[in-house]
This record gives structure tokens, C-alpha cells and sequence, in this order.
């Protein structure tokens, strides 16, 4: 694993859907399950399936994020939110609204759309935000890395950059495309970013046989090494592309656990080290 100087790391996706949020809150898991501490972070949240956290309203996957990394509620995840399903309004953690609709997909959100004033105030919070945490921090970007310019993505390449924890480009397989994701990605990434990512996952694979043979390829050709190519997991191998809106298993907690600890057989033995060691060792 490539050190960049910093305890953490930071996943980004080549693709909307690529299980990114998934992979985070099973590491965020292990690395407690080990006894160490973890900070989690992601600046722009949608919220596509809101739920109570806390005193809070946050998406299902933040929720469980926060379930996974131990803490009470989620308000410390993130820094902005906004609602797909009506107005798009932009909110800061603390419920204020910012008075604009955010211009957004499940791509992220792209600042330079705001009117200046406030994308100036999004870009300064969420840039002192992430800068601001020294702990193991797992931070998460919103979408595909490579759809916006990279002076503009707050979400994906600069969120990276201030995070200065290596990368893992987690690419979602199962409609496919998984591997011209990651070349693509590689392509239109800004060099200083590229330098940070330390491998990549081909996750939800459906044909091994495909996909591990594509993997090696992927390593010649990017340079990067293949740090797991995940099978769909077998605990939500019945659920709709959306996943679950209540535990397969008893509890929330339940399956957190069953799926990191499934996820240990299917990852780079050096990866699995990192997650688990004490900072002073992966700083």
C-alpha cells in the first residue's frame, strides 16, 4: 500500500452504483472490530433513502457508516446534504439551508454551478473540514471521479487531495464496464490524484472468470495493483439494485458484520493490514 503521509484512506468511484459506500462502512467495521479508532467523512450526502440518525435526517448508507464506525449519529459524517426527490436545496450539517438548489446528480455536485458566494463558503467548509482530521480517516467521494473537471469536484478528486490518504478506485462490475472504468478513470485524472491511487476493486462481479483475467490486465496496463475482485455478496444476492431499505438479518448491526467480515476473504492481504493497523504504523 502506497504511504502518502497520512492514516486513512479515501474511496473513490469510476461509476455511480459502484459499491464504494458499501466497501467503506465494512472497513470502517474491521478497523473498529480491531480495536482502533476511526474517523469517517464524506462532504456532499444525497439523501435518497432518508432515515432518522441521532437528532439527525441522513441518508440509509450514512446511517449505517455511522452504525459501523460507532458513532451515535451521523452529523459528524458530512458537511452538506440535499434532497433528490423535491427541491434539491443544499443544506449544511446543522439543517441551515444555503438558499440555493444544489446542481447535482448522483455524480456530486459541481461548486462552480452555485452562484459564487456560496460555492466559495461549500468549497472553504469542506476543505477545512477534511484537512482539519489527523485520525484514520476513511473518506468517501460521491459518484464517478472523472465527470467533472477537477478543479470543480469537491466530492471525488479534490476531496482527495486535502484528504492526502492513498486512494482506492472502487469500480462496480455488475453491468459491466468495470475495466474500461478504470482505464477511463486513469485517463482523465488530474496526475497529482493519479499519484495518490494505491490500487483498485472491481466489486459485485458476477463472472470471476471474466473478471480476474481482466484484472491482471488492468494492472499492466495501469500500473495499479488489483486489491480485490469482490463477488456479489451473498448475503444480497435476492435484493433489488437499490439494496435494502430494512436489515436482511436482525439488525443493522448484524449485517455490517456479516458482510465485512465475508469481504476479508475477498481483499489484498495488504489492504486488510492497513485497515487494522495502529496509526503509527500506516502513518
Amino acid at each position: 500500500m502506497r504511504d502518502s503521509g497520512a492514516p486513512g484512506l479515501t474511496l473513490l468511484g469510476t461509476n455511480s452504483g459502484s459499491g464504494k459506500s458499501l466497501l467503506l462502512r465494512s472497513f470502517a467495521w474491521l478497523r473498529r472490530a480491531s480495536g482502533q479508532p476511526v474517523d469517517i467523512y464524506k462532504p456532499i450526502v444525497a439523501l435518497l433513502t432518508p432515515v432518522e440518525s441521532g437528532d439527525d435526517t441522513v441518508d440509509l448508507s450514512l446511517h449505517l457508516s455511522a452504525l459501523a464506525g460507532g458513532f451515535d449519529d451521523a452529523k459528524r459524517l458530512y458537511s452538506y446534504t440535499y434532497d433528490v426527490g423535491s427541491t434539491g436545496e443544499l443544506r449544511d450539517s446543522s439543517g441551515a439551508s444555503c438558499g440555493v438548489p444544489a446542481a447535482v446528480s448522483d455524480d456530486g455536485v459541481d461548486v462552480l454551478s452555485l452562484p459564487p458566494s456560496v460555492a466559495a463558503e461549500v468549497t472553504r467548509r469542506i476543505e477545512d473540514e477534511v484537512r482539519g482530521r489527523d485520525a484514520f480517516l476513511l473518506s468517501e467521494g460521491a459518484g464517478a471521479v472523472a465527470d467533472l473537471p477537477p478543479d470543480r469536484d469537491v466530492s471525488n478528486g479534490l476531496l482527495a487531495l486535502w484528504a492526502r490518504r492513498p486512494v482506492v478506485l472502487v469500480a462496480g462490475a455488475r453491468r459491466g464496464g468495470a475495466a474500461a472504468g478504470v482505464l477511463g478513470a486513469q485517463a482523465l485524472m488530474d496526475p497529482a490524484l493519479a499519484a495518490l491511487v494505491t490500487g483498485f476493486v472491481l466489486n459485485n462481479v458476477r463472472d470471476m472468470r471474466v473478471a480476474e483475467p481482466a484484472a491482471r490486465r488492468l494492472e499492466q496496463r495501469t500500473g495499479w495493483p488489483c486489491l480485490g475482485v469482490v463477488p456479489s455478496i451473498p448475503l444480497y444476492a435476492n435484493l433489488p439494485p437499490g439494496g435494502a431499505a430494512h436489515p436482511v438479518l436482525e439488525s443493522w448491526d448484524e449485517d455490517n458484520r456479516v458482510v465485512a467480515q465475508w469481504l476479508t476473504g475477498q481483499l489484498d492481504t495488504g489492504l486488510l493490514r492497513q485497515l487494522t493497523a495502529p496509526c503509527t504504523e500506516v502513518a
